[in-house]
């Protein structure tokens, strides 16, 4: 996946960065930990004001946006061609995004 930002729709309204979740890890020993987006696992200061894109399972969303992330792109396992964005809920985008 690759990009600058996410905008819902309307190219004036803000666009928000995406990071990978991987690149916002506390530190090396919790990344993989951190691809999933697990509690504890990844760095506020990284996260803040941003889109994390995380492997992951229901739930994720809410962990990031504890730590001020603005939303989530989770990338399924069981669905490697589907990817959910959980800033407008139930929005279900192209992986190739």
């Amino acid at each position: 996946m690759s990009g600058v930002g996410i905008s819902c729709f309307n190219p004036k309204q803000k666009q928000y960065p995406i990071i990978n979740a991987i690149d916002a890890a506390k530190d090396s020993k919790s990344k993989e930990d951190a691809k999933f987006c697990n509690s504890g696992s990844l760095q506020a200061n990284k996260v803040k004001g941003k889109v994390v894109y995380c492997l992951g399972s229901w739930g994720t969303e809410a962990t990031v946006k504890e730590i001020g992330g603005i939303g989530t792109v989770i990338e399924y396992d069981n669905y490697p061609d589907v990817a959910q964005i959980f800033i407008a809920p139930a929005t279900v985008v192209n992986h190739s995004i």
